[in-house]
């Protein structure tokens, strides 16, 4: 175990040193918080208020935000290449 603990240690110098020089103990964690005062309409401020008070919930409506933004850019995109005369179908391949 102590093997490779060392062969872990050495590893992590190699690759990414800064994450085993950045080890100081006893310091005070970093808290990020998001100013709700400055949210100019309800959904920002929501959106605001779960980063302060639960992270979970802010990653999981941002993840779905995301892809519901990739949906809509897609059908975006293909509606313009319908306009533009390209077809966005699927293409046979050959061997």
């Amino acid at each position: 175990m102590r093997r490779l603990k060392r062969l872990f240690v050495f590893f992590m110098w190699m690759v990414c040193p800064a994450t085993v020089l950045a080890g100081e103990g006893g310091k005070e964690p970093l808290h990020h918080v998001a100013d709700v005062s400055k949210a100019t309409n309800f959904f920002t401020r929501w959106l605001a208020e779960t980063y302060n008070n639960n992270r979970l919930l802010h990653s999981i409506a941002c993840v779905i935000i995301m892809g519901i933004m990739g949906i809509i850019l897609a059908y975006i995109t293909d509606w313009i290449m319908a306009v533009l005369g390209y077809k966005a179908e699927k293409m046979e391949h050959r061997e």
